[in-house]
């Protein structure tokens, strides 16, 4: 990839996510050296100088990162990810990383994502609306049908599924815009709305990863599905020598032994 032609930008907030951030920043620039690096620190916290001088040296921006008031119903820190997805960025693609992953290669270009796409990996198991009729009433909210595109979840018995992703991984391009807001501000639009108005239960936490398909149905986006490789989940996962990851996204240092890093 070009210089600038992707970001890849992370939310850092607290002591353990300035550790993550050390160990994302750092792979990620080691592979995928001509993209922009952008950690975004919330309003509320502070980088410990060690932190911010490593971060800089990764040729990584740290940029502010404004939670509004009244957004939410009731407070959601998983939110902050959503906020960082809705801020501008010059790049043409942004792609959205948990701070608990580790890159092990490039990021292919055919990975990213066409004009209106928003590419994704399936989450592993059906964590919300799995046992009755809450997708429906979901996107009904909206005034769309559900989808009969099914995709495969990642783990466990592999089943078919409405569209639901691990929001751990999102990239969008930058410029496609609705009303001159990116698919960032659409999301955050969108969970708002479900938020406040959205009469289903289990929101939280999975808020994040039931507005996500609903944001790119409601404004006509499609979804790229990409291998697990791209997000993939290692918790209490044996290390399987057939996968070549892209992304491990490890939720606890203590997995990463079983699994080599690149």
């Amino acid at each position: 990839m070009k210089k600038s032609d992707v970001a890849f930008y992370f939310v850092v907030e607290g002591a353990r996510l300035e550790q993550q951030a050390l160990f994302l920043a750092s792979t990620l620039r080691d592979h995928n050296q001509t993209a922009t690096l952008i950690a975004y620190v919330p309003e509320t916290s502070d980088l410990t100088p060690a932190t911010t001088r490593f971060l800089a040296a990764c040729d990584c921006d740290i940029r502010p990162l404004r939670q509004p008031d009244g957004i939410w119903k009731k407070p959601y820190p998983h939110g902050n990810k959503i906020f960082a997805a809705a801020q501008p960025r010059d790049e043409p693609v942004s792609v959205f990383l948990d701070t608990d992953m580790i890159a092990c290669r490039p990021f292919e270009l055919s990975a990213l994502p066409g004009e209106n796409e928003v590419a994704v990996v399936p989450e592993g198991v059906a964590s919300w609306g799995k046992d009755d009729d809450r997708w429906e009433r979901a996107y009904a909210h909206f005034g769309l049908e559900v989808p009969t595109e099914k995709v495969r979840l990642t783990r466990g018995r592999r089943r078919l599924f409405y569209p639901y992703f691990n929001a751990g991984m999102v990239a969008f391009r930058t410029l496609d815009l609705i009303d001159g807001q990116n698919f960032g501000a659409l999301w955050q639009a969108t969970a708002q709305e479900a938020d406040w108005s959205l009469a289903v239960g289990g929101k939280r936490p999975w808020l994040d990863q039931i507005t996500l398909p609903l944001a790119i149905a409601r404004f006509g986006f499609r979804h790229k599905v990409l291998d697990d490789v791209y997000n993939l989940p290692i918790a209490r996962r044996a290390h399987d020598p057939s996968l070549n990851p892209v992304l491990l996204h490890y939720h606890r240092l203590r997995y990463l032994d079983a699994w080599p890093q690149g």
